[in-house]
């Protein structure tokens, strides 16, 4: 089994069930990585498709924050010492690897409670490529963007659920209490709680690929006809992304 299946005691990719494209997907990729689905191991975890916003951005970011709360809901059920969460577009470096012992060797050698294997935040540009050698777990203290790979620690597990439904009652548009996309209610949390260590992969090793987005799609871009003309567009620059790295 690989390394990272071994370190975290379940995987989950959130996935949409009527989207078997990202489904197909991402297999692959978790194929090439060395983690084909395994039942209680490595799951895919149905996402949550609403249709009343509720004070979210939009119903697709409430469908989202739903989707990763029943996640780490399930979780803590389960009393798992932890789990790694993936989006279903999330692909990875191919140092993947080669730099994972390194990695885990460091996630066991610190007390955390989030670990981001890709993000986004201000200023950020590092990418593993094909001659990153060595890749760090580093302390972070900003905001991150996006979750499409991050791992929460077991002991965070309570508290993180408990500050997510108080945000579901919060009042609508307010940016600290109130219901928002859950990667800013992630960092309202780590905010929150400066004394739980979050680390960042330096370079990242994991990125989205260029696809189209439940949660960021809107309009013409969410027609099927309009997927089907984007789709070449896309794929084109997913290899140029690739290639780049």
């Amino acid at each position: 089994m690989n390394e990272l299946t071994d370190h975290f005691s379940r995987t989950y990719i959130i996935n949409l069930p009527e989207r078997t494209d990202r489904l197909r997907e991402v297999t692959a990729v978790l194929e090439r990585g060395g983690m084909p689905l395994r039942p209680d191991k490595v799951e895919v975890f149905p996402a949550v498709r609403v249709q009343d916003p509720m004070g979210f951005p939009s119903a697709s970011a409430r469908g989202c924050f739903m989707s990763h709360l029943s996640v780490l809901k399930q979780a803590l059920e389960l009393r798992l010492p932890n789990v790694l969460i993936l989006e279903d577009d999330v692909e990875f470096a191919t140092v993947f690897q080669r730099v994972l012992p390194h990695i885990l060797d460091q996630l066991s050698q610190q007390t955390w409670s989030f670990a981001y294997l890709g993000y986004s935040y201000v200023d950020n540009t590092a990418y593993a490529s094909q001659d990153t050698q060595t890749v760090d777990m580093k302390p972070f203290s900003d905001e991150i963007r996006c979750t499409h790979a991050y791992a929460v620690h077991g002991s965070a597990f309570k508290p993180v659920i408990q500050h997510l439904e108080q945000l579901l009652s919060g009042p609508p548009g307010d940016r600290e209490n109130g219901p928002m996309h859950v990667d800013g209610a992630f960092n309202i949390f780590r905010k929150k709680h400066p004394e739980r260590l979050t680390l960042i992969a330096e370079p990242q090793i994991a990125w989205q690929r260029a696809s189209f987005s439940d949660i960021h799609g809107s309009g013409w871009t969410s027609m099927p006809a309009a997927r089907r003309l984007l789709s070449p567009a896309r794929s084109f620059k997913n290899y140029l992304q690739r290639i780049s790295r």
